[in-house]
């Protein structure tokens, strides 16, 4: 533990002593700088090779200590009487504002009284890029605090964690105060370093009021200006327009989900005959409840903040710890989107798939995920999107391997060769990938398109009740290839790990994904596990998934 900060009294009266003039005349904003830095409680922590002093917080997303950041360093230059203006950086997670160069000894004085009192760090970072970055320095260190003297861009560093203190949030999170020097003869502020918008902006133009969401696009522009917790902010007038590669559309996220263990299903799925169909198709580790849904979605919480509504589609089910009054999770049930309601019920998920496009007010640009499926950092929808709604997709290095599907291949390899007839059929291109088994970006209206020109196909999932060898996989590959011949979608790049549970070096590899943290998205597949297996897998998955995912989401009971 290190010492916790003074109580306000004293702190307001050493801060006053620190400023000078300016502290004594603006105080209440730097309480506020103190109070927005501060955490609950702090704690000493090896993090990045050293060991810092870290402010721990409840329920912190990357979202929320970015702004905790970027708040702080607002008011400790209200504080100081200088002026600032946000600036759309390059980097989403972190956040950026402009001050004029010639109040640069009155900024290196204020921040390091405002990092001494809160237990906040500073990098020098390079002038051209985020990532050419200095160590860390400690403002007590005169001749490590020195070194800022001709930097460009000073990043403010607090370290921050979770009461778990298994997510650690640190640079990427940080707010850079930029250095713009003045150009008398244009009468202009010049950027010390490149940024999305502008290199300069004219300095006389008065400020303006924009919403926090147009600074990063882990908020989405257009659609993160109805989240009130943002706020707003001042800016430029160079950095308040729509830029062309934001996404300015809605985006929605559809699970699909079961209870394998809960009776009334059981007891449906007892009435039909599955043994005639593939082993996989029927295995009872394929419906195994390990709460992977709710962690799933609390990686969609954390990570994927712009999406604008959550659909879970079940059959007459609803997860134990989901909160019936939420307005950001919707549960639909198979009832309500199958056309034909004789297919029902359905243990088929390449049947379920058929008919997701069908759910009411659902956007025309979804993201699909199975709860198997996980994100692993924060993601901006331009991973999974085109600004101009084109949809982007994950090939995967596995083949399909040629020749017609036979009730001896794996569903998803009878699917795959099915799609592959239908897309030779239609466009004369042959497929010869499978997808990653990650988030599946789609469109209702090529949904729509696909039902039509293959209605015979579509037909003949939708009605059968267990994966058959006569299936078609819409949601991963079918839908991603048609798309792709018809000019709607592009590949794309995705980090990306897939880890079956009977791995025999799982837990190694658990290890390695909370150590780093630099995976898109992963995968938590079983469709082979024995029974006497199942408990200890339990156990390690849960301990897994609750140290990379500390953070309930706001359904959560």
């Amino acid at each position: 533990m290190v010492n916790a900060p003074q109580q306000s009294t004293e702190r307001d009266r050493r801060a006053d002593d620190d400023l000078g003039a300016n502290g004594r005349r603006d105080a209440a904003h730097l309480r506020s700088a103190v109070r927005w830095a501060t955490g609950q409680q702090v704690v000493s922590m090896s993090v990045m090779l050293g060991t810092y002093a870290v402010h721990v917080h409840p329920d912190l997303t990357p979202l929320g200590a970015r702004d905790l950041n970027l708040r702080a360093t607002q008011a400790g230059l209200h504080a100081l009487g200088v002026e600032w203006f946000e600036v759309r950086g390059r980097d989403d997670r972190a956040s950026t504002l402009g001050v004029r160069a010639s109040d640069r000894d009155r900024v290196l004085r204020g921040i390091r009284s405002l990092l001494l009192r809160t237990h906040g760090y500073a990098i020098a970072a390079g002038s051209r890029r985020r990532s050419t970055i200095t160590r860390i320095l400690a403002p007590s260190n005169t001749l490590q605090w020195e070194t800022l003297r001709e930097a460009n861009v000073i990043r403010l560093v607090w370290f921050r964690t979770e009461p778990t203190h298994s997510l650690v949030y640190g640079p990427d999170a940080s707010c850079d105060v930029e250095l713009w020097s003045f150009d008398k003869d244009a009468g202009n502020l010049l950027a010390p370093r490149p940024n999305r918008c502008a290199q300069e902006v004219v300095a006389a133009r008065p400020m303006v009021s924009a919403h926090r969401a147009d600074f990063t696009r882990l908020a989405s522009g257009r659609w993160g200006r109805g989240n009130a917790a943002l706020g707003m902010t001042m800016s430029r007038e160079e950095f308040v327009h729509d830029s062309p590669d934001d996404v300015r559309f809605p985006v929605d996220l559809v699970y699909t989900w079961v209870d394998g263990q809960d009776p009334a299903w059981l007891e449906r799925r007892a009435k039909l005959d599955a043994s005639t169909h593939h082993r996989e198709a029927s295995n009872a580790a394929r419906y195994l409840q390990r709460d992977e849904l709710r962690y799933s979605l609390r990686s969609a919480f954390m990570f994927l903040p712009w999406v604008r509504h959550i659909y879970l589609v079940t059959d007459r089910q609803r997860p134990h710890w989901l909160r019936q009054d939420s307005d950001r999770v919707s549960v639909i049930d198979h009832s309500s989107i199958f056309t034909d309601a004789s297919h029902l019920p359905t243990f088929n998920s390449h049947a379920i798939e058929t008919q997701l496009h069908h759910i009411e007010g659902l956007s025309e640009h979804f993201l699909y995920l199975n709860d198997d499926m996980l994100i692993g950092r924060p993601l901006t929808p331009q991973k999974f999107f085109h600004p101009g709604g084109l949809t982007r997709f994950f090939p995967s290095p596995a083949q399909v391997n040629m020749g017609s599907p036979s009730p001896a291949d794996p569903p998803t390899t009878a699917a795959a060769r099915n799609n592959r007839r239908l897309l030779e059929e239609r466009f004369q291109t042959t497929l010869f990938h499978k997808m990653k088994h990650a988030p599946y970006a789609m469109r209702r209206s090529v949904l729509y398109e696909i039902e039509n020109t293959f209605p015979e196909a579509y037909r003949r999932t939708s009605a059968s009740r267990f994966r058959s060898p006569e299936d078609i996989s819409i949601a991963s590959s079918l839908q991603q290839y048609y798309s792709y011949n018809s000019g709607r979608s592009l590949p794309g790049s995705l980090s990306y790990q897939y880890l079956a549970l009977d791995f025999p070096d799982l837990q190694e590899r658990f290890v390695r994904l909370l150590h780093r943290r630099d995976t898109d998205a992963f995968c938590l597949n079983d469709g082979d596990s024995q029974a006497s297996e199942v408990e200890a897998q339990r156990e390690t998955l849960h301990k897994f998934l609750e140290a990379y995912y500390p953070i309930a989401a706001p359904w959560e009971k």
